[in-house]
């Protein structure tokens, strides 16, 4: 009996053993294993449509990836987790199921196709006693239609009279209603401009303070950071553009050259000045995100006793 409660303990705590390896291991591709992504963009001379991009995100030394591709009028979307296509497999399955049911729909049809019902009358008998009714009722209605036309037009004139006095009534009551309003109107509106005053003069004390200007500091320290290892690794391609217009040219060029420390001069900028309208280039970006890095940025600001003041002071809105 002990010899058997033993191997049940053993097999627990064996079980419990793997599981937290498992665990562990999930942990550490988490934090260690880089999720990695890579972009293309493409675009020929000629009309905007000629434009394509891809992109893929992969994990796991490439076992679980993303791709998606776009190009003119149609996107391609595909999962891949170790080489099987997940998104295929759903596309199999769904054309498995609606083969299935227009199946069963044509057996149905063909079941219930050539079925009389006894006793039936015809249609032609039902559509001539219907016309009978029919006419009938229209004389009828066309006889009191004829007379309650003669009524209306004897009591319109006082009906006009009784409707003009009863909405220039109900305009009058509105503006005297409206009137009555304004001190109370004007009461809140100066109620509302107070409060608005007051939370001024509150973020002003706030973002003033030397502490919250440290916790700014360090978050935009972090932030730079964060977007310094978020970035692509690698950047090349050029771009070649011009317009009818020289002064938009221009103005393109100013703005595609405020990028330039972001690709740091590795995407070539190709101004044409011929007075035609032109785009054309090819840009590829590739990139990796440690999971570790984010991590530990978020533990720096989560253990920052300045951010903890910033937070407190929001929650409580209080000195």
């Amino acid at each position: 009996m002990l010899h058997i409660l033993w191997m049940l303990i053993k097999l627990i705590l064996i079980l419990t053993g793997i599981l937290l390896g498992l665990a562990l291991l999930l942990v550490l591709l988490v934090l260690f294993c880089p999720v990695r992504y890579s972009a293309e963009a493409v675009k020929k001379p000629g009309n905007i449509r000629d434009a394509a991009a891809r992109g893929r995100i992969s994990w796991l030394f490439g076992g679980i990836s993303v791709r998606l591709l776009m190009r003119q009028d149609k996107r391609k979307f595909d999962l891949r987790i170790f080489g099987i296509s997940v998104s295929r497999l759903f596309h199999k399955k769904k054309k498995r199921q609606t083969g299935t049911a227009a199946g069963s729909a044509d057996e149905t049809e063909a079941g219930s196709g050539s079925i009389s019902e006894p006793g039936k009358v015809p249609d032609n008998v039902i559509e001539a006693e219907a016309d009978e009714d029919e006419d009938e009722t229209t004389q009828t209605d066309t006889g009191r239609m004829t007379q309650d036309k003669e009524e209306e037009k004897s009591v319109l004139p006082v009906r006009r009279i009784r409707n003009i006095s009863t909405s220039f009534r109900g305009i009058l009551n509105r503006i005297l209603e409206a009137i009555g309003k304004i001190p109370e109107t004007v009461r809140k509106i100066t109620l509302k401009i107070r409060e608005v005053y007051d939370k001024i003069d509150w973020w002003k004390e706030l973002i003033q303070h030397p502490r919250v200007k440290a916790g700014i500091a360090h978050i935009k320290k972090e932030a730079k950071l964060l977007l310094r290892h978020v970035f692509p690794r690698k950047t090349e391609g050029y771009v070649t553009f011009g317009s009818e217009d020289p002064s938009v040219t221009g103005a393109v060029l100013a703005v595609l050259g405020m990028t330039m420390p972001l690709h740091k001069n590795c995407v070539e900028i190709r101004p044409v000045f011929e007075n035609r309208n032109l785009l054309e280039g090819k840009v590829k970006i590739k990139g990796r995100i440690y999971g570790i890095i984010p991590l530990v940025i978020l533990i720096r600001l989560y253990f920052d006793k300045n951010i903890k003041y910033i937070i407190s002071r929001w929650k409580n809105k209080e000195d």
